[in-house]
């Protein structure tokens, strides 16, 4: 009974202990991303293509217009993306669409839609990006809802809600000259942040992870950390519906008004 009691405790705490020190040990790292224009002619990657396909369709149907050229960002890891930046002239609504793809897999595809508005120089973003894990590294008073849903209608209704949450005085509309400029002050914001938790220190051109910040990695994914995030997530995102309905955004049931 004790051994068998031992070795189920072993196996719980096992991940708490062994995955920090293995990601410590490994020297993850966040290398430099290089922003440059994307060349037209280049093709994207099947999955890419698709996605900008669909949301340019949406997009231009419904009154946006593309700021600045497509980018590409491409880090040493092999992962790249493609992002494209849209702005409505009117309301001042602001999408960052975007495609990741791995150099060494054309099967990976990870694809998302973020509407975006300013928050004192944080941002109140809500996308459909699957992360898959958990960072947390934005800047302070950003506010952030995921949402699994394909529905750019229905995206766009709920970022409204996010935006009636706080109140257009306290999120108003994102200002930024073009896709390129907004890339490089997202990866310098997350460096920032990086830097200021003490989570990664500089190595080279790099930044490499500290033993707190693997901890802290590691730990926001497991239990009981993990369920008080995604129950603040959760009552986040029940505000923004409600928000949502009540501004007419949404109507009851998370669907687009």
């Amino acid at each position: 009974m004790g051994i068998a009691l031992g070795i189920i405790l072993t196996l719980f705490i096992l991940p708490y202990i062994a995955g920090p020190l293995l990601l410590w040990f490994s020297g993850s790292r966040i290398p430099p991303t290089q922003v440059d224009e994307a060349d037209p002619s280049m093709p994207l990657p099947q999955s890419a293509e698709s996605h900008f396909w669909k949301t340019t369709h949406f997009f231009s149907a419904n009154g946006f217009d593309q700021m600045g050229a497509r980018v590409r960002e491409s880090a040493r890891n092999g992962l790249s993306s493609f992002k494209q930046l849209w702005r409505h002239p009117e309301s001042g609504e602001v999408a960052l669409v975007g495609a990741f793809h791995k150099e060494d897999d054309p099967a990976f595809a990870n694809t998302f839609v973020a509407f975006m508005n300013d928050r004192g120089g944080a941002l109140v973003t809500t996308s459909n990006f699957n992360a898959g894990a958990r960072t947390l590294l934005d800047p302070r008073g950003t506010s952030r809802v995921t949402v699994p849903t394909q529905d750019l209608h229905e995206l766009r209704a709920l970022h409204r809600g996010h935006v009636a949450v706080y109140g257009p005085n306290v999120a108003r509309p994102l200002r930024v000259k073009d896709c390129m400029t907004l890339c490089k002050q997202l990866d310098e914001a997350t460096r920032t942040v990086a830097l200021s938790q003490k989570r990664f220190r500089v190595d080279g051109d790099s930044l490499r992870v500290t033993l707190w910040g693997a901890l802290f990695g590691i730990w926001i994914n497991l239990w009981p950390f993990k369920g008080k995030y995604e129950w603040r997530e959760k009552i986040m995102l029940e505000r923004v519906m409600a928000a949502g309905v009540a501004s007419g955004a949404l109507t009851p049931g998370r669907r687009a008004a």
